[in-house]
């Protein structure tokens, strides 16, 4: 038992040292609070991780699997976001306004995921000067993703769209399905198809 709670922690460590790689760096004491505070999840493809109507927990931390965001409007259903191994997933209004949320999260494969909860993060960077340094750079950079997302939107061709999804999302290119794909770029499947024909 105590050998796989070790093996456990190591595998959280090393979820946090991928993810930290843009952040601050954080000593072994702040390491150790955060791996104090991850559930381990799973969840099966085409489950609803976070669903319409529920407030979100806190902060998902992608282990191994494939999910998007995504909401709907005027009954259509738009993705927000596509998350792999590595990537954070935080529905950030419910999350810390703890609301519910319209903004849902769809395991698009069999997924494994840390859940790191609200209240427990507030109480541990409470304590923590470099886990406050760490969640603050951690909000800015969903921020500026954000951002980045909208004035793509706002500025750029839907040629300029796709090609610069193949830069940054290389693993949604392979694992998402062309809807998703062209729902998130806020075009109709028939344009993506002609965009996608258009660069081979």
């Amino acid at each position: 038992m105590r050998e796989k709670i070790e093996i456990l922690q190591v595998r959280k460590q090393r979820t946090l040292q991928n993810y930290s790689m843009h952040t601050p760096p954080i000593g072994k004491r702040e390491l150790q609070m955060l791996c104090s505070i991850m559930q381990l999840k799973q969840a099966e493809k085409g489950e609803m991780i976070l669903a319409s109507g529920n407030v979100s927990k806190g902060i998902l931390i992608i282990k191994q699997g494939f999910v998007r965001q995504f909401y709907y409007k005027k009954g259509i259903d738009v993705t927000e976001h596509f998350s792999a191994r590595g990537d954070m997933v935080c529905c950030i209004e419910s999350t810390f306004q703890q609301k519910p949320t319209e903004l849902m999260i769809e395991a698009l494969e069999p997924t494994t995921y840390y859940l790191i909860d609200y209240k427990d993060i507030q109480r541990i960077c409470a304590n923590s000067l470099p886990l406050q340094k760490l969640y603050s750079r951690t909000l800015e950079m969903m921020l500026v993703i954000s951002q980045q997302k909208a004035n793509e939107m706002r500025f750029t061709s839907v040629r300029e769209r796709y090609q610069n999804f193949i830069k940054q999302y290389p693993e949604a290119v392979k694992r998402a399905s062309s809807r998703h794909i062209a729902s998130y770029l806020l075009m109709s499947p028939e344009t993506l198809s002609r965009v996608k024909s258009e660069l081979l």
